[in-house]
């Protein structure tokens, strides 16, 4: 809790996820059973201490783009991490791009459901017939490294995790220390995920314990819409617009952002994209209709940026009328806010003119939205665009 609290990270993010929960810091009542949890008084009285000694500890709220931010403290503080987030949210991919970025190249990958002992380090017969263990060749070498477990609470084996226990505590391999690791970030499903047990096994303390930060994510914790973006063009922005507008909560969390670059493919290669959804058993997929979707890739009329932006003086005429009629605006403003609330920031610097033009015309209500619980970069982009010209 100390060092994320030092590090600028919420301090509670230091207590090990058991069973992908959060730990509760109990005292036992009188009959046996757990007391109350005396984990947010505990973190309230260190923060508390750290604050008046001059540390800026953050609130224990949310951190905007948080699997990013922790990935780079690691690798500066040569820490183990563990992140847990549902299935197909993007946290691999977002964790091997940190990695890139931060060392120039790619981290040292293995998954655990696949991986052998042999994967990690080579058993050899010496003269006296005995067996010694040497590291595999990726982990020799002086070059700076970092190790990405991928489904940590999936392995293949006992004696394949029992390995792996030794890096993560000791940072070290069969008695041989890793040269050059600066990092280890260990990944995995939690136990259940939209009410369906997934296929997970459970860890014990003294597994959860050996990371410095205990990651748990959200769909929403991973900025992945805007690599579809970048990667896939107008077709990723296309299926996104359908994933924000016509599809509800329980929806968008069946259409994980692995689904949504499948259903990207797959219309791109002319396949059905029924084959993108997950795969429940029996000839069942998750229950999510696809008939906008379709709709939305034939072409047929939708709103969004390009649309607003070929109409741009048609919808600025719209917006003045809507504000003449009164505070609420109309459907009109609706319509535009809808459409510049759920661009990603990369569409809104496509398209800053548009941006720039429509938004000072929105309800007051409206623009206020675009400045309060939102990430920083976000935050900045609209107040240059209210500020434009004063």
């Amino acid at each position: 809790m100390l060092d994320c609290a030092l590090a600028g990270l919420p301090p509670h993010w230091g207590l090990p996820l058991v069973d992908g929960r959060r730990l509760r810091l109990t005292v036992p009542d009188e009959d046996g059973t757990p007391g109350r949890d005396e984990a947010p008084a505990l973190l309230e009285r260190i923060v508390a201490e750290l604050r008046r000694a001059g540390a800026d500890v953050p609130a224990p709220g949310h951190l905007p783009d948080a699997v990013r931010r922790v990935v780079r403290e690691a690798l500066r503080r040569r820490w183990a991490v563990l992140v847990q987030g549902p299935p197909g949210c993007g946290k691999t991919e977002v964790v091997k791009e940190v990695v890139r970025e931060e060392l120039g190249r790619d981290p040292l990958y293995f998954s655990l459901p696949v991986t052998n002992v042999e994967d990690l380090c080579v058993p050899l017969p010496t003269a006296d017939g005995t067996l010694d263990n040497l590291l595999a060749g990726v982990f020799t070498g002086q070059e700076p490294k970092a190790i990405v477990w991928d489904e940590y609470n999936r392995p293949k084996d006992r004696s394949t995790f029992a390995r792996l226990m030794e890096i993560t505590q000791e940072w070290s391999l069969a008695g041989r220390r890793i040269e050059g690791l600066q990092a280890q970030v260990a990944l995995q499903n939690p136990p259940y995920h939209l009410g369906r047990k997934l296929l997970v096994s459970r860890n014990t303390i003294a597994q959860a314990s050996r990371f410095t930060v205990s990651l748990d994510i959200g769909p929403d914790d991973i900025p992945a819409n805007e690599w579809l973006i970048g990667r896939y063009g107008a077709v990723a922005e296309t299926v996104l617009e359908w994933w924000k507008n016509d599809i509800d909560d329980e929806g968008r969390a069946w259409i994980t952002k692995r689904t949504l670059e499948r259903l990207i493919r797959l219309h791109g290669r002319g396949l059905p994209l029924e084959m993108a959804k997950i795969y429940l058993g029996d000839g069942e997929y998750a229950p999510v209709p696809l008939t906008d979707l379709e709709a939305r890739l034939a072409s047929r009329q939708v709103t969004g940026l390009r649309e607003l932006a070929d109409d741009l003086d048609g919808w600025a005429e719209r917006l003045r009328l809507a504000a003449d009629e009164g505070p609420e605006g109309t459907d009109a403003s609706d319509v535009v806010h809808r459409v510049l609330a759920n661009a990603e920031l990369p569409q809104l610097r496509a398209h800053r003119g548009t941006a720039a033009r429509l938004a000072p015309l929105l309800p007051p209500k409206l623009k206020a939205t675009y400045l309060v619980g939102v990430d920083g970069e976000r935050q900045r982009f609209w107040i240059e665009i209210f500020t434009a010209g004063r």
